[in-house]
């Protein structure tokens, strides 16, 4: 069975499970306050989880020309990276894969030129945050590896090591073994950022 973790800080009020073998539940929470959690949840905790679904995406995820968008209810609807991501990912758990193909078609029209994406999107869909945020970043990279293996498509898992491979070469502070804030940050001034450090390593 698969582990999968992923760090803190997004409001998206949802909470993902994914399915082992022996109704043991891996649970991932992604409330904005909870930091990184694993539990074992009951079926019936599963199928909760599986019915708030349409609400979520209904409530915050947005068309838009580009695609699918997920909305910041905290930044007048702004979209940030982060959130872009954990909407893909929370799309891949829940087998989702046309809410997950408008997911990353917005993406990519906001990829910079290191291929991460730009960390806030105002609503009309204009770039007012440059460069990438490492959290949203990573959780990107993480939900299209697993898309790929979800629906066999070599595209997506294509994308997602590209995308690991700029993390490791454009968010990490240079001639460290330290994470930074993004593509634009800490290669500048050698800030670490502890809040985007996800677990040193994933099981996919």
């Amino acid at each position: 069975d698969n582990t999968i973790a992923f760090g803190p800080n997004q409001s998206l009020a949802f909470s993902v499970y994914v399915k082992t073998s022996n109704w043991s539940q891996t649970l991932y929470s992604v409330t904005g306050l909870a930091p990184f959690t694993t539990t074992s949840v009951s079926p019936t905790t599963l199928d909760e989880a599986a019915a708030y679904y349409p609400d979520w995406r209904r409530q915050y995820v947005k068309s838009s020309p580009k695609g699918l968008r997920v909305v910041n209810t905290g930044l007048d609807g702004a979209t940030v990276s982060e959130g872009q991501g954990y909407g893909m990912l929370i799309a891949a758990l829940a087998k989702d894969r046309t809410t997950f193909a408008g997911l990353w078609r917005y993406a990519k029209q906001y990829l910079d030129r290191n291929g991460l994406m730009n960390w806030e999107i105002s609503p009309k869909g204009t770039v007012i945050g440059a460069t990438s945020a490492t959290n949203g970043d990573e959780t990107m990279a993480e939900a299209l590896l697993i898309g790929g293996t979800e629906w066999h498509s070599h595209q997506y898992h294509q994308a997602g090591v590209a995308m690991a491979n700029a993390i490791y070469a454009h968010d990490r502070i240079p001639h460290t073994k330290l994470i930074g804030p993004g593509d634009g940050w800490g290669s500048k001034n050698r800030t670490m950022a502890p809040g985007y450090i996800d677990p040193y390593a994933y099981s996919l």
